[in-house]
């Protein structure tokens, strides 16, 4: 998975959180609330600990049928809370990835003559139909409010949640959708960020393409088995065409169509969203859920106050100091730079950093942009600002 959301797990597939993502109106997700997956089934013990320690998971929202939950039960973390609400069941949709697998794997049934025969006597839905019945019935409608209202209203002061279907794919790829919506994500990047699951499935999806066509069944049926695994921009479509068209848009779906109340949309808001991508304030540092509390540079307005932590100063976790170059900028930039003291920046410092970040472009340059407008409002009243190194 090619992006900087992704989360390796030793056994857990296809996770990733939102941190970073930028709504229309110019707000960002924060790091370390929110998480979706694949299944948790074959979680290790060194993913559990991960998921504990490093994530501080408080909340699973498991999104498959009975059916696939008993096939393949996630794994039971002591001290994480567990809701099991399926958004659809067999009867209405098909299939579960687990049966239809193994179907595949053990050589199927039957071939017919025709393929569309072939699909239903081997139960492999219809994914854009699927797709429409998950935002159209009324249960599913039920169990997506269902599941929307618990991560809206989660303490996330107390910890992380996550929801996961089996694929991390389908449900998992709507439910997020509709959180994104929420934020006022764009659609083009929500759409994006539903199919970043292929660069998990697409090798997945072409083995089992090329078991169903050794097993000597048609095409059209592998194809269909290929398909499924995949995440498709025109399944996407399909699911929010029938939103458009019966509700005039996704914000009056979440309204209207799943009955969630407007204060419950800001509220939510309030707590996963940040001014800056980077960058937190004193307060979101101590409200961190990071072991490290104290792994950040402080940039002080004016001369070091004696005091660290001060309240309207800005912090920047090590991570990024020495991922996006920082440091690397500052070492290059500032005679007398100490990574482990305090180093003063004066305004012409400032601009040969500044200069220095737009030439290197990328996160360097997101990142001093970032903090461009702070130094501004600092500059106003002082001559310096302080970096608090570690």
């Amino acid at each position: 998975m090619n992006n900087t959301r992704k989360i390796t797990f030793e056994k857990i597939q296809n996770c990733r959180d939102f941190r970073g993502l930028t709504t229309t109106d110019g707000y960002y997700v924060r790091s370390g609330h929110m998480f979706r997956s694949a299944n948790l089934s074959e979680a290790s013990e060194s993913d559990i600990n991960r998921l504990v320690r490093i994530y501080h998971l408080k909340k699973i929202i498991d999104l498959r049928t009975t059916m696939e939950k008993e096939q393949k039960p996630d794994v039971k973390i002591d001290g994480v809370e567990y809701i099991h609400i399926p958004i659809f069941d067999e009867i209405k949709i098909g299939i579960s990835h687990e049966k239809e697998t193994d179907t595949i794997m053990n050589g199927g049934q039957t071939v017919e003559a025709n393929a569309k025969q072939q699909l239903k006597d081997n139960m492999i839905p219809d994914m854009e139909d699927m797709y429409r019945l998950v935002v159209s019935d009324k249960s599913c409608m039920e169990n997506i409010s269902r599941v929307l209202q618990i991560i809206l209203q989660h303490d996330y002061d107390s910890g992380s949640i996550l929801w996961h279907c089996t694929e991390g794919k389908d449900r998992c790829g709507m439910v997020s959708a509709f959180i994104l919506s929420i934020l006022s994500v764009d659609k083009n990047t929500i759409l994006k960020d539903y199919l970043l699951t292929n660069e998990v499935n697409g090798p997945k999806a072409d083995m089992y393409y090329q078991k169903v066509l050794e097993s000597g069944k048609p095409e059209a049926f592998a194809l269909a088995v290929k398909n499924a695994f995949l995440a498709k921009e025109e399944y996407f479509d399909a699911a929010f065409d029938v939103i458009d068209k019966e509700y005039g848009g996704v914000a009056a779906y979440i309204h209207d169509g799943l009955n969630i109340p407007e204060e419950m949309l800001e509220d939510f808001r309030s707590k996963v969203l940040s001014r800056y991508k980077y960058f937190v304030t004193n307060a979101e540092r101590e409200k961190s859920l990071d072991i490290g509390k104290t792994c950040y540079f402080e940039f002080q307005k004016g001369y070091f106050h004696d005091e660290f932590w001060a309240d309207d100063s800005l912090m920047l976790h090590i991570d990024y100091v020495d991922g996006l170059g920082l440091h690397a900028c500052f070492r290059d930039v500032l005679s007398g730079y100490d990574y482990d003291d305090i180093t003063n920046v004066d305004k012409r410092s400032w601009k040969k950093i500044l200069d220095y970040g737009m030439n290197a472009g990328g996160g360097l340059k997101e990142c001093l942009l970032e903090l461009e407008s702070w130094v501004d409002e600092c500059f106003k009243e002082n001559d310096y600002f302080s970096i608090i190194g570690m």
